[in-house]
């Protein structure tokens, strides 16, 4: 069991750190920005549309479609390749997420 808690310590460190660092990315931005309240949503919702970011942020499609746009062009977040129901990733999170899972499953 320490080898997971070890883990799962360190994915919460990596998230920390990762959270810190797009604040720094974003910091010219209003403190109340839907880009702001987006950056907490993808920790958890690493995949958003437009009505994910509108509902995680309380705001309009088009402040949502914005920001997330804002967020692309600050590599927080990357654009699918899918032309209809656009969605973006915050891949840093992905990876952290499944460099734990993998490591959970070599973990005695």
């Amino acid at each position: 069991m320490e080898g997971a808690a070890a883990i799962v310590a360190a994915l919460e460190d990596g998230l920390g750190g990762l959270l810190a660092d797009w604040r720094e990315r974003i910091s010219d931005l209003r403190s109340d920005a839907a880009d702001r309240k987006l950056l907490d949503a993808l920790l958890v919702q690493p995949v958003l549309n437009v009505p994910a970011a509108m509902t995680a942020a309380g705001v309009s499609d088009q402040t949502a479609s914005t920001a997330l746009e804002r967020l692309e062009q600050r590599g927080i977040v990357t654009r699918s390749s899918r032309k209809r129901h656009r969605e973006w990733v915050a891949t840093e999170v992905i990876d952290l997420m499944s460099a734990a899972e993998h490591a959970l499953r070599r973990s005695p």
